[in-house]
């Protein structure tokens, strides 16, 4: 019931199963979860709204179908209690060894309804969260953090200026914290999380590292400009077409 591959949505799903096993063994009460292109520049102990006792959880719910139909909870930085990731854990092994027909009908109304081919880990937090009403803490609604999850600009937002080399939200690091920079006002809003999506992740997220010198930062500049300039694009696609032994011949030449 998913357009991504078997291996890709294990990994999604047993990540949870780790982070309880990982909670157990260190002796955990509360933990927080990261996808591994995200970067952080908050201390999320220090969050007072992580300080109330009645919140078991944190999410991003960006997409709620309908009321009937289960929503979609971003996990990208996820916050729960030991007790609350092993709810959750339990529920994924019963919904898929006791409800399975909730999940098939999800996908049938997702694909009929909203061309959405896709049920993932995600549903499921949704599902589980909507258990749990106010326990669950939305990130977007928090007001002592901004959590800017696209670093890129695919998420729409006109609100903060973007980079016009790199295509991404401009992001200024002052003294070890990442601003955004508003359009209407330039007032330079400080935020607690850079979402870099893509496969270009890993290079922002270099790019944009305090450890990374500055010779490195220009190469990982110069990596972006050339894949995401649409000449180049095609260009590196056609490179890339060449069987590798010509393509090594052409590199000899040109090394000449």
């Amino acid at each position: 019931m998913s357009t991504n591959s078997a291996k890709f949505e294990l990994k999604c799903f047993k990540r949870y199963f780790m982070l309880f096993e990982f909670m157990k063994l260190k002796n955990l009460d509360r933990a927080i979860m990261l996808d591994s292109d995200i970067m952080t520049y908050a201390n999320f102990s220090e969050l007072k709204c992580l300080q109330d006792k009645n919140i078991i959880a944190a999410i991003d719910e960006d997409q709620i179908t309908s009321f009937e139909h289960i929503g979609t909870a971003g996990p990208q930085v996820f916050f729960c209690t030991i007790e609350a990731i092993d709810d959750f854990t339990k529920l994924l092994i019963d919904t898929y060894e006791n409800n399975i027909k909730l999940l098939r009908d999800e996908w049938l109304y997702r694909k009929q309804v909203h061309d959405v081919n896709q049920i993932s880990d995600m549903v499921l937090l949704s599902l589980w969260a909507r258990n749990h009403g106010n326990k669950i803490l939305r990130w977007h609604l928090v007001k002592e953090i901004h959590l800017q999850y696209s670093a890129n600009d695919s998420d729409g937002s006109e609100c903060f200026e973007m980079d016009k080399i790199l295509k991404i939200k401009k992001i200024f690091i002052k003294d070890n914290f990442a601003y955004l920079r508003r359009i209407d006002n330039h007032e330079l809003i400080r935020v607690g999380v850079l979402h870099f999506q893509g496969n270009k992740s890993k290079i922002f997220m270099k790019y944009y590292s305090e450890n990374t010198n500055y010779f490195l930062k220009i190469l990982s500049a110069f990596n972006l400009y050339i894949q995401r300039s649409k000449f180049f694009s095609v260009v590196l696609k056609i490179w890339l077409h060449i069987p590798y032994n010509l393509r090594q011949k052409i590199k000899k030449i040109i090394a000449r």
